[in-house]
């Protein structure tokens, strides 16, 4: 009964629509014929009128489960605001914006059905529909962008083979890293298999069904049936083609991973994974002239869930970049008198803001060239289209933030490189001085590096280094802080970890790599690490203290013959 009445409200809505339409078109074109006059658009009588029609578009569009139309006639409303408080007269610019809005507001309404509503969907539809739309802020995601899903943390891999040297090779390799294998026969036994620990399933194709001997394994339909949604799938086969790729991808597997397998392939499989891009809401200052333009911007980019500062004044632009530390910088066309190219040339000169990505709105297609040589990264003319604003500026901020990552981290380890680690250590030692906790810092020597290079080469020896950064990455906390600060000595920061739990911890990693198997020419070796660590439970010291104490507990433990861990005092370092 409840569902008869909504499909009954719903359909008087839509039927409402046409003489809503009509409306909206007569006002827009008598606005569109003062306008041409060369009339003040706010003064005829049909802009009253216009203006009630969008605001009753965009509370009503949401509320009955149109949430696009909801946002497209919220975007018309909020810049006939912004038009109505502003002193200055509208000019062709602000017509076109208006024409520009008006008509996607009308491309919405067309043809729009009850059944198209989401209140008669189910309600996880629902959810998504207002997503999808960008009626609810979803975080690093604007409207029409899926966000990228979490995969499950865990320790355990699920291996579907019948493969005894697969099998006994990953078993043994896989557990240093603190990951356990669990081996099925056959993808019957997939669904009843995993646990709240799964954190990545391995299906050999050779262990599927062929349906033709000629063929060898063939791929379920779906290989990720009943495995919950987040628990990613590897394919894993000796045919390493592009067309065994294809297959594996069509049937929902994330990777594929090639035979002979080994488990240093798994952990960066894992890491790769598990790398959730930065999921912080992009910031973005906008500097420019209250205007429609302005207004418009801001709503948009705030609507689907940014964060936006603007400062009053182009004086204040340097203080508040270098207080906010934006993702992108929004200059509109008009900044109090102040080019927008002039300003960014100026901004250009700065060593901080040589990178960052900055965005001018407005203007003609004649300036997009001056814009260009000013150092702008992409021109927006005017009229605009909010949603395009939106992605644009998402777009080049993921950009941003991914080879801000590239910069801060060693190519060869991928983790944080000698200066971004002390910058992390600055502000973990300030954070620790303020709450009066617990923080340890630990510096790592692989053993022996420089005979292993002169034994075997520098490709082992630079495995070497990866094996144990992968090891680092596996067995540290997420909130741990892992750095290369050159060759073979490593760093990890500890927030709230004394001395002796860090010890633990150190300790149960060198062990783990010392049990690793290292491949060379001539076979396999063990290599080995000595540690150093320092605490300041008081929060007291500096990053140099901090570093020295640290560096002296390591230097004792190569003093006692290597692969030991050693802890600073303020006068000696322990064992």
């Amino acid at each position: 009964m409840l569902n008869e009445k909504l499909r009954g409200l719903l359909t008087r809505y839509c039927d409402s629509l046409a003489e809503r339409r009509d409306s909206l078109q007569s006002c827009a074109a008598a606005l569109e014929a003062a306008a041409a006059a060369g009339d003040d658009l706010r003064q005829d009588p049909a802009y009253p009128l216009f203006r009630r029609d969008a605001h009753q578009l965009a509370g009503s569009g949401g509320s009955m489960g149109f949430p696009e139309l909801g946002r497209t006639a919220l975007y018309l409303d909020v810049a006939l605001v912004a038009l109505t408080e502003s002193p200055d007269r509208p000019g062709p610019a602000e017509a076109a914006q208006l024409r520009l809005l008006t008509g996607a507001v009308l491309k919405r309404m067309a043809g729009l059905q009850p059944d198209h509503s989401s209140l008669l969907q189910p309600a996880d539809e629902q959810a998504e529909a207002i997503l999808m739309a960008g009626d609810v802020a979803p975080g690093f995601a604007p409207p029409g962008v899926r966000a990228r899903q979490s995969l499950r943390l865990g320790t355990e891999i699920i291996l579907i083979s019948q493969d005894e040297v697969v099998i006994n090779h990953l078993q043994k390799d896989l557990a240093p890293y603190g990951l356990i294998l669990t081996v099925r026969p056959a993808p019957a036994a997939l669904a009843a298999a995993q646990s709240g620990m799964t954190t990545l399933v391995i299906l050999d194709r050779d262990a599927c069904p062929a349906t033709d001997p000629e063929e060898g394994g063939v791929l379920p339909a779906d290989v990720t049936a009943g495995l919950a949604t987040d628990i990613p799938v590897a394919v894993m086969d000796h045919d390493d083609s592009l067309q065994r790729r294809i297959d594996a991808r069509q049937a929902g597997a994330v990777a594929f991973v090639g035979k002979p397998v080994n488990a240093a392939v798994i952990v960066d499989l894992l890491d790769r994974l598990h790398h959730v891009p930065d999921t912080r809401p992009p910031s973005v200052v906008v500097l420019g002239d209250d205007s429609m333009e302005k207004a418009l911007c801001l709503h948009a980019l705030q609507a689907a869930g940014m964060t936006c500062i603007s400062p009053d004044d182009p004086d204040d632009l340097l203080q508040c970049l270098t207080d906010a530390r934006p993702d992108l910088l929004i200059l509109l066309r008009r900044c109090a008198g102040l080019p927008a190219g002039d300003i960014l040339g100026a901004l250009r000169q700065h060593p901080a803001y040589v990178s960052l990505p900055a965005l001018i709105l407005g203007g003609r297609d004649a300036d997009l060239h001056a814009d260009s040589v000013a150092g702008a990264d992409v021109a927006v003319a005017l009229p605009f289209d909010p949603d395009v604003l939106v992605l644009s500026v998402w777009h080049r901020v993921q950009r941003f933030r991914e080879v801000q990552a590239l910069i801060t981290r060693d190519s060869l380890c991928n983790l944080l490189t000698h200066g971004a680690f002390i910058n992390q250590l600055e502000r973990e030692l300030s954070l620790a001085r303020r709450g009066r906790s617990d923080l340890s810092v630990a510096l790592l020597d692989i053993d022996g590096l420089r005979e292993i290079n002169e034994l075997w080469g520098h490709q082992t020896g630079d495995a070497v280094l990866q094996g144990f950064s992968r090891l680092l990455r596996q067995r540290m906390r997420k909130t741990d802080i892992i750095g290369r600060l050159g060759g073979e000595t490593f760093a990890i920061i500890l927030p709230g970890a004394s001395k002796t739990q860090a010890r633990q911890v150190i300790t149960d990693i060198a062990g783990a790599f010392r049990s690793l198997d290292q491949p060379c020419r001539d076979g396999v070796f063990q290599a080995t690490v000595s540690a150093g660590i320092a605490g300041f439970a008081d929060g007291a010291g500096t990053v140099r203290d901090c570093l020295r104490a640290a560096d002296s507990a390591l230097f004792a433990a190569k003093n006692r013959g290597r692969d030991q861990v050693c802890l600073a005092t303020p006068s000696h370092a322990e064992a």
